[in-house]
């Protein structure tokens, strides 16, 4: 069994990771969005056209992750307890 929660805690890791790079490279687009955007309206501007400010596009929200998602909890009980003892709160807690 602690093979297994190791490989969740790595899993959990991993992923976490996965997220950080894909709310970084979505922020990199931000930022060219907000380029390109600054660029049409110049060239608008240079062309004689009515400066439009160019739609916004929705772009979906992100998701919210705790501040120290990839740090454990120092008061975070599984993390200091024994994986017997892991076991028996899980079961304690199914049964009721």
């Amino acid at each position: 069994m602690s093979d297994a929660m190791q490989i969740a805690q790595q899993r959990r890791k991993t992923y976490l990771s996965a997220i950080a790079q894909k709310e970084a490279e979505i922020a990199e687009m931000n930022e060219m969005i907000a380029d390109l955007d600054s660029f049409i309206e110049f060239g608008d501007a240079l062309l004689g056209k009515d400066p439009e400010k160019v739609s916004e596009t929705p772009r979906p929200a992100l998701a919210e992750t705790p501040a120290a998602a990839s740090d454990p909890d120092p008061d975070d009980e599984w993390e200091t307890d024994t994986p017997q003892q892991n076991i028996a709160r899980v079961i304690s807690q199914r049964v009721g």
